[in-house]
């Protein structure tokens, strides 16, 4: 609520108050109301509060931020000095000019005398002016003025204030002498042609570009692609692309890749970023990866031996944007050292005189056209024309359409079409049969050709010389190196023949199936090298033949003749208990457990509701007066005591669904059968009088099958014979009839007699659970457990399902305290109480907080953890001591010991595990602990047979009382309130 409607702060100083008055007048109840009261009364000196605290913080915070900015200063100045000391030492420095604007003070402190800017017509003029010192005493300019300008963020002030003229361009305009580099070393004289007298005036061609290689694939090292393809305006009109040139550019590429050029030697250059976001998407497969894709204004200062320059602009209108801008044609002609190839719409472009210039000179050399020639290197006569790039699938290796059939090492012949690259065919793989002749018996190579032969495979008849036995041995194999596969003729000392192979080792260990007698009356198929350890008793195996004995309960022994100790001794029965509870419910352990009360919700209902307990609890009376009446008779008495009126005769005269009359009685629930709709189910014989007409039936509410009325209310109403205390059950399905309207009386008596059971049982289990927490030695061992039990049990609201958890509690318990008992006369004092108290202590507290399942795993560790304890004192105080400490085996055992008893403590062996290990050492003492009885000791809290059906009864003077024999067949049933030995029952 605080934090709903107040700010966090506040909602916090508001709990801390609201919490003083609480704690101050504990009945008080606090309102919203109040809540606002308290608020107003304060808010005035809460905002003065946050306000100070505010300043307070905002003082503090200004504070800190000033002592980091000093610390920041002086890391600054300090590093500062460290590189100046380091620059010092140096003759030549090098920076870009943004390096320079960062080291601004380092650099006035160095005071340069002579600056070398390189691309200075590319660099902003305040770029370099402030790089400047007042020591420099001669400024070198290096670049080209007729190139690419500076760029400028904002392009109004560029235009405005001529931001993009550099201090290089203006200081040539001015009249500034300079000199100019007249050859060029870069490009092949054709594509230099390109660019004099048009941009250059003058430019020679040093002797080096006339040594170029021709262009592979084509017929001139220079060549202008002319189309009428429009673009595509892309960006909101900022950006274009031409789908056309993009696609063949990508052709070409992989065409000059195929002529073996390396694709790091192949630039496309575009004029628009719309272009090469379009060219990096189609061109993003592996095979054109090392391919550099750029556009014009990031490729100054850079060239390659290949270039292939998109220029994208195509429209009706004749727009060719800043195409006509003479920096960018002239980095975009002049980029290139072997080969230029551009492609665009030159009609248009020839509008613009630079253009027009350029396009005239390529004309005159036959350099322009709609189609670029492709020349196959391998057959020059062979060319073709491409325009598109569909046209570059008439060259798909990058020859021509002709076979290669060159003539490889292994004697076939190249299989793929005409093809520049790989001329030797060193990466090629053949992959015909191979045909060489790998031995004197002229036995050809059965693998591909790229494959190695290797040594000859084809079986061919040998004799071993070790055996003598004939075998198929492949050809290149001699016969004394392989291995015989024929059967072993030799005999073992068991006296089976050897089943490993002639070539191999004979085996020890015979793999045959021999019967072996377990000693029980049963055979065994094992393996034949484990029989003389079987018969020696050095290895042992269970008997797994089926018990199949007879058990008390009238199951069968689902064990095995080895878990039965050869019928000695059974397992628990593991089949789903049959016997009845109290209640009427099937008992859910299994048959082999005790039984215990029911657990499930009770079923009991009335006509004003169900009961909301569990079976085994009593039921609380309903005491709203009984609803069962009719126009004939009513009963007077409460809803749970018997009724106090008899069952109405006469017939229940309402109509059912199907207009036929109700084959009901009066005040009756009418049964949903029709005597006529439901004529072959209505007169099924049961009692002998369900054909008759007038026949009258009562339909039960648990279980909804139909009887007739008389026959019915004998069988109701006749008593138990052997007096025992039951509800009446359905004589079709043996469903309990819990509710009833014609026999409510007789099943609240039975219901009441039950709850009477109920009493008496829970009274006599707490009786004797309080007894055995006296007789055993529980309360002596953990006594905080066993008075935390007693007082809980002489609590009134106890129930049934709290006894139902100490009976699996004190069994698991009363071992504990054996074994704790035992092992104090065992085992050293300090070991006892280093090793085993603080496990029992655990595992008892894990018990009595029901944190532990009522198995004996944990009870088995803890046995086993005291014997190892006991058996490794025994080694050191043996009278062999000094022998099992010098002789090895005697340190092994020490070692196995001390692991044994390290997974013990760790729980990181198996009971089972470490039982086998356990056993042998015993045996060489000869000692038992007395603790090997103790997993099989059952101990029983109270008799488990009192949860059970007949097995309470009640006399003919109204005394409930319990009779049952412990070996399993009942007694005649006998009162003990009564004073005759044995009652009379009904």
């Amino acid at each position: 609520l605080l934090t709903s409607h107040f700010s966090l702060p506040l909602a916090c100083s508001l709990y801390l108050r609201l919490a003083r008055i609480y704690r101050s007048s504990c009945p008080m109840k606090i309102s919203f109301y109040a809540l606002m009261f308290i608020i107003s009364s304060d808010i005035f000196f809460f905002r003065l509060w946050l306000k100070k605290y505010r300043n307070s913080i905002k003082m503090e915070m200004l504070e800190n931020e000033n002592n980091y900015q000093k610390i920041v200063d002086r890391i600054k100045e300090l590093r500062n000095q460290e590189d100046l000391t380091i620059l010092r030492m140096a003759n030549i420095i090098g920076m870009t000019t943004t390096g320079a604007a960062r080291n601004r003070k380092i650099v006035q402190d160095i005071q340069p005398k002579v600056v070398v800017v390189e691309e200075a017509a590319e660099v902003l003029e305040a770029h370099i002016v402030t790089t400047l010192t007042g020591a420099c005493e001669h400024l070198i300019l290096i670049g080209d003025h007729q190139q690419l300008r500076p760029s400028a963020t904002v392009y109004e002030l560029a235009k405005n204030f001529n931001l993009e003229v550099s201090l290089f361009e203006r200081l040539i305009r001015m009249g500034i002498p300079y000199v100019r580099l007249n050859y060029q070393h870069r490009m092949r004289p054709e594509i230099a042609k390109l660019l004099t007298p048009h941009i250059y005036d003058k430019l020679e061609n040093h002797q080096s570009v006339n040594l170029y290689d021709k262009i592979k694939g084509v017929n001139s090292n220079l060549f202008f692609v002319e189309h009428e393809h429009l673009e595509e305006t892309i960006h909101e009109g900022r950006s274009h692309q031409n789908v056309h040139e993009a696609t063949f550019v990508k052709s070409l590429c992989k065409y000059f890749i195929n002529q073996g050029y390396l694709p790091s030697r192949i630039t496309v250059l575009t004029t628009y970023t719309g272009q090469f976001h379009y060219l990096r998407k189609i061109m993003k497969s592996d095979f054109f990866n090392d391919i550099k894709i750029r556009v014009v204004d990031k490729y100054q200062g850079e060239e390659n031996d290949i270039i292939i320059l998109s220029l994208v602009r195509s429209n009706l209108e004749g727009r060719v944007g800043f195409l006509q801008i003479p920096n960018r044609i002239c980095v975009a002609l002049s980029r290139a050292r072997k080969g230029l190839f551009c492609i665009g719409n030159f009609k248009m472009l020839s509008k613009v005189p630079l253009w027009s210039n350029i396009v005239n000179v390529v004309s005159m050399n036959d350099q322009i056209g709609k189609f670029l020639v492709l020349q196959c290197e391998n057959h020059p006569n062979n060319v073709t024309f491409a325009s598109d790039a569909e046209d570059f699938k008439k060259v798909p290796e990058g020859g021509c359409m002709l076979p290669c059939e060159f003539r490889l090492k292994c004697g076939h012949v190249c299989t793929r079409l005409c093809h520049p690259y790989d001329s030797d065919h060193s990466n090629f793989i053949c992959v015909k049969p191979c045909q060489r002749i790998l031995c004197t018996d002229g036995h050809k190579c059965t693998k591909k050709c790229f494959d190695k032969c290797g040594g000859c495979q084809v079986l061919v008849s040998k004799t071993i010389p070790k055996c003598g036995h004939l075998q198929n041995v492949p050809c290149s194999v001699p016969a004394e190196k392989f291995i015989c596969t024929a059967p072993c003729t030799k005999t073992l000392e068991c006296g089976h023949h050897c089943c490993r192979p002639c070539g191999e080792t004979c085996t020890y260990r015979c793999p045959k199936n021999v019967t072996v007698d377990l000693g029980c009356g049963h055979e065994k198929s094992v393996v034949c090298f484990q029989k003389e350890d079987i018969q020696c008793k050095k290895i042992s195996i269970s008997c797994l033949t089926p018990c199949e004995t007879l058990l008390n309960c009238g199951h069968q022994c689902t064990g095995n003749c080895s878990k039965c100790s050869k019928g000695t001794s059974h397992p628990p029965c593991s089949i789903q208990c049959e016997k009845l509870l109290l209640c009427s419910h099937p008992c859910e352990k299994q048959c082999g457990e005790d039984c215990i009360p029911c657990l499930k919700l009770c079923e009991n209902k009335c006509f004003h509701g169900k009961c909301e307990k569990k079976c085994c609890q009593a039921c609380i009376p309903c005491t709203k007066p009984c609803g069962w009446r009719c126009s004939h008779h009513k009963c007077t008495k409460l809803c749970y005591e018997p009724c106090d009126r008899e069952p109405c005769q006469y017939p229940c005269y309402r109509k059912l669904k199907c207009k036929h009359a109700c084959i009901g009685m009066c005040g009756e629930p009418c049964p949903r059968k029709c005597r006529i709709c439901n004529a072959e189910e209505v007169q099924e014989l049961f009692f002998g009088q369900e054909a008759h007409p007038d026949a009258r039936f009562v339909q039960l509410m648990n279980c909804k099958h139909i009887f007739e009325v008389t026959g019915f209310d004998s069988w109701m109403f006749s008593p138990e014979p052997s007096g025992v205390i039951k509800l009446k059950s359905c004589p079709k399905c043996n469903t309990p009839i819990r509710r009833s309207v014609r026999y409510a009386s007789l099943v609240k008596q039975t219901l009441l007699e039950i709850e009477q059971v109920k009493r008496k049982v829970f009274a006599k289990s707490v009786t004797d659970t309080l007894k055995f927490l006296e007789d055993s030695e529980i309360e002596m061992n953990f006594p905080e457990i066993a008075e935390t039990y007693r007082s809980k049990l002489k609590e009134p609201d106890s129930g049934m399902k709290f006894l139902t958890t100490i009976q699996a509690h004190l069994p698991l318990l009363s071992k504990l305290s054996d074994i704790k008992s035992t092992s104090k006369l065992i085992l050293p004092a300090h070991k006892y109480e280093e090793k085993i108290c603080k496990r029992i202590k655990k595992c008892s507290v894990a018990i009595a907080e029901g944190k532990f399942r009522s198995n004996n795993t944990e009870i088995q560790g803890i046995i086993l953890l005291t014997e190892a304890l006991k058996i490794q004192s025994m080694y050191l105080t043996s009278v062999d001591r000094s022998r099992l400490l010098i002789s090895l085996e005697g340190k092994y055992d020490q070692i196995q010991m001390e692991n044994i008893i390290y997974q013990l403590e760790q729980k990181k062996i198996d009971v089972t595990e470490a039982c086998e290990l356990l056993r042998p050492k015993k045996q060489n003492f000869k000692w038992q602990s007395g603790l090997e009885g103790l997993l099989e000791k059952q101990t029983k809290v109270f008799d488990h047979f009192m949860f059970l059906q007949g097995n309470w009864y009640k006399c003919t003077e109204g005394h409930i009382f319990f009779t049952w024999n412990s070996e399993g067949g009942q007694n005649e049933p006998s009162c003990s309130e009564c004073l005759q030995k044995f009652c009379h029952m009904h």
